[in-house]
């Protein structure tokens, strides 16, 4: 943090809450973006990964913060703890017995999209304090880097490559490139 930040318990609480309203306009950027939700649900649905966590990854990197596999392990795992994934499995199953037009599939979706928000704020705490200390920004990171920090998070936590993966780390690094020319007005 810098030397007049603060660092009371209001003050830190007032910095979460604007670091998590830049958190959700990104995500909601990345994930629009043309493949985006294609790369963020095939990460899910095929490899059993968190979509939280890439766009966290993607995130912090686009602000010059590579997340080590330290942090990266951290922010799965506390991500893990919080209940987004049972609210989707749950999601999942109405529309299968009720159909996508049901009524209560769409107030599934809502509280989907609140477990979702509510994960990445326990993300955000998690990691907050330690790169606020760290100050560690790189200007200029490169989309090939970020490509790589992401295929980290693969490699440690997702499920095998099952056949018709050729072709995830040429989509992925297209979303990326695109990511990375994003204004997110921060």
């Amino acid at each position: 943090m810098t030397q007049n930040a603060d660092v009371s318990p209001v003050g830190f609480r007032q910095a979460l809450a604007n670091e998590e309203r830049r958190f959700w306009r990104a995500a909601k950027q990345f994930y629009a973006v043309p493949g985006g939700q294609g790369v963020c649900l095939y990460l899910q649905d095929r490899l059993n990964l968190n979509v939280n966590v890439v766009l966290y990854i993607m995130w912090r990197a686009c602000a010059g913060d590579l997340l080590n596999r330290e942090r990266i392990t951290l922010v799965h795992r506390v991500a893990a703890l919080q209940c987004a994934e049972k609210v989707r499995n749950l999601r999942w199953a109405i529309k299968n017995k009720l159909g996508a037009d049901h009524p209560l599939y769409e107030e599934a979706k809502r509280v989907e999209l609140a477990a979702e928000k509510d994960q990445q704020r326990l993300i955000l705490a998690t990691d907050f304090p330690e790169r606020a200390e760290a100050q560690t920004a790189q200007v200029g990171l490169s989309a090939s880097s970020i490509v790589e920090t992401i295929q980290t998070y693969i490699a440690q936590f997702g499920t095998a490559k099952m056949p018709g993966d050729d072709d995830l780390n040429t989509r992925l690094s297209k979303w990326v490139q695109t990511c990375v020319t994003l204004d997110l007005g921060d």
